[in-house]
C-alpha cells in the first residue's frame, strides 16, 4: 500500500485514487469518522464548509460594524451640521432684529429731537400768555375758577417743557443728573397725573407703599415710567369687568420693587417672552412706550420684569436700586 504527501501530511494516496475510493466508501483508515453520526459526525465531514461558513458570517458582522460605525460618525457629523447650520441662522435673525431695532431707534431719535426743537417755541409762548393772563386779571377778576384754571394751565404747559427737554436730551445721548428723591411721593404724583387722563375714567388704582422709600433718580423720569405702565395696565383691564389697578411697593435688601398688577387677558407664554426679551414691535403699535420704560429703567441702575397674575393679567415690576443712607 503506497503512502505519498497529497491530502492529508503523511496520509494516504489523494481522494482520487481507487485505493482511497476503496477506504472512504469501507469508511476505514483515514475516513473513519464518516462512521460517526450526530452533530460531531456532521461537523468532521463538512468542516471545510463550515469553516467557509464561520469566516463569510465574521466577514458579514465585520462588514456591518463598519457600515454601522460609518453611519454613526456620519449622522453625527450631520447633526453637527445642522446645529451649526441653526446656530447661524438664530445669530443672523437676531443680528436682523437688532439692527431694526438700532434703526428704529435712530429714527424715534431724529423725530424726537424735530419735534423737540418744534415744539418748544409754541409751549414757552403758552406758558408766558397764562402768566401774563394771570397778571392782566389780578384785581379785575376774583374768579377763583379763572385763577385755578390759569394756574393749572401754567403748571401743566411747564411739566410739558420739562419733558420736551428731556426729549431733546434723550435725542442727544446726555446723560442726566440724579439726587436723592422719596419713591412714594413720585408715586403720588404719577397717580396725580394718571388720573388726569381719559383712559383712567372707571379704573380703580390701589396703592400700597411706605410713607419714604429713598434712592437716588431724575424724579420726571420716573414719574413718566410709572405713569407709562399705569396706562398700559388700564389699556389691559379696559374689557374686564375688574377694573382694578394694584401698585405696591415693596424692599428687598438692596432694592426697591414696584409692582403694577392688572386683571386684564390672559398672559401667553409667546407674549410674556415678547415683552421679557422685546426684539420685534408689540401689538400696539411700535411698542415705544415699553422700549422707553426699559431705558429709564436701565439708566437707573434698575430693571423691569414681567410675570403673569393670577387668574388673569399682567404684573409689571420695576426694581430700582436703593440709595445708600451712608452716603
Amino acid at each position: 500500500m503506497e503512502q505519498t504527501r497529497g491530502g492529508d501530511s503523511w496520509g494516504f494516496a489523494s481522494d482520487f485514487t481507487p485505493v482511497s475510493s476503496l477506504y472512504r466508501s469501507l469508511e476505514i483508515g483515514p475516513y473513519e469518522y464518516l462512521k460517526e453520526t450526530g452533530f460531531t459526525g456532521f461537523a468532521k465531514r463538512y468542516r471545510h464548509y463550515l469553516y467557509g461558513l464561520a469566516a463569510l458570517l465574521i466577514l458579514i458582522l465585520l462588514y456591518t460594524a463598519s457600515v454601522r460605525r460609518i453611519v454613526s460618525l456620519r449622522t453625527r457629523d450631520l447633526t453637527i451640521a445642522l446645529k451649526e447650520k441653526d446656530k447661524a441662522e438664530k445669530e443672523a435673525r437676531e443680528s436682523r432684529e437688532n439692527l431694526f431695532q438700532l434703526e428704529k431707534a435712530g429714527v424715534v431719535s431724529e423725530l424726537s429731537a424735530m419735534f423737540a426743537h418744534e415744539a418748544h417755541q409754541p409751549i414757552a409762548s403758552l406758558i408766558n400768555y397764562a402768566d401774563g393772563l394771570k397778571l392782566y386779571l389780578k384785581g379785575k377778576s376774583e374768579d377763583p375758577l379763572v385763577q385755578e384754571a390759569l394756574s393749572e394751565i401754567s403748571t401743566q404747559a411747564d411739566r410739558l417743557s420739562k419733558i420736551i427737554q428731556r426729549v431733546r436730551t434723550y435725542a442727544k445721548r446726555q446723560h442726566h443728573e440724579v439726587k436723592k428723591e422719596n419713591l412714594s411721593e413720585i408715586i403720588d404724583r404719577a397717580l396725580v397725573s394718571f388720573r388726569r387722563s381719559s383712559i383712567s375714567t372707571g379704573v380703580d388704582v390701589e396703592v400700597k407703599a411706605p410713607v419714604t422709600a429713598n434712592l437716588l433718580a431724575d424724579a420726571l423720569e420716573l414719574e413718566l415710567l410709572i405713569v407709562n405702565l399705569l396706562k398700559n395696565a388700564a389699556a389691559a383691564c379696559r374689557d374686564s369687568q375688574d377694573k382694578i389697578i394694584n401698585v405696591q411697593l415693596s424692599e428687598a435688601t438692596n432694592e426697591w420693587m414696584l409692582s403694577v398688577s392688572d386683571h386684564g387677558q390672559v398672559i401667553s407664554d409667546k407674549l410674556l417672552s415678547q415683552l421679557s426679551h422685546p426684539t420685534k414691535s408689540l401689538s400696539d403699535g411700535l411698542g415705544l412706550g415699553l422700549s422707553i420704560c426699559r431705558l429709564i429703567a436701565e439708566s437707573h441702575g434698575g430693571k423691569l420684569t414681567f410675570k403673569p397674575n393670577t387668574p388673569k393679567g399682567l404684573v409689571v415690576t420695576l426694581h430700582l436700586p436703593k440709595v445708600n443712607e451712608e452716603n
